[in-house]
């Protein structure tokens, strides 16, 4: 069966975000020096203080699953682009958000560091929110592909640093 080229960059980028998630997942592990990093994270969550207006637990699942769908669409159809100076830009800035995407379970998380995980969030907001303007500059839908993971990141990041002042 031969892949038409549409097919063959879908997968490619379900490849990105199962990749992305898989080293997430595996630097967690390292952290926590143990067993399945997962049990460990959410009992550590579960004993934090948290604000009234908290992110619900259950919107987790469904939010990163359309947040990761969207950046991989974003990032692969960034990658695909014709050369220019404008997408070799938006190609570093993306590269920084996954970077910072794969370290912020091991680094805040698995590390039990509000404070680290208030300042991952930030920076992760950030080159969101720069996702946005240069991948737009490439083309509009890559920049917004990334606007969710930005909304997200905003309320996340007010989320942080709550959780950050409170759990010290």
């Amino acid at each position: 069966m031969k892949l038409s080229q549409d097919q063959k960059q879908t997968l490619q980028g379900a490849a990105l975000v199962i990749g992305a998630n898989l080293i997430s997942r595996g630097l967690t592990k390292v952290a926590v020096g143990e067993k399945d990093p997962g049990e460990d994270v959410k009992k550590n969550y579960e004993k934090l203080e948290k604000p009234d207006w908290k992110i619900p637990t259950w919107l987790f699942g469904p939010a990163w699953l359309s947040i990761n769908i969207a950046q991989a669409y974003g990032t692969n159809k960034l990658w695909h682009q014709p050369s220019s100076p404008q997408r070799t830009t938006a190609l570093g800035v993306h590269a920084i958000t996954w970077a910072l995407f794969v370290s912020w379970s091991p680094g805040s998380l698995a590390l039990k560091s509000q404070k680290r995980s208030a300042v991952l969030t930030f920076l992760t907001t950030a080159a969101a929110g720069a996702c946005v303007y240069f991948g737009s500059k490439v083309d509009r839908k890559i920049g917004l592909a990334y606007v969710p993971m930005t909304i997200w990141g905003l309320y996340a990041s007010a989320q942080s640093a709550w959780m950050a002042k409170h759990n010290s």
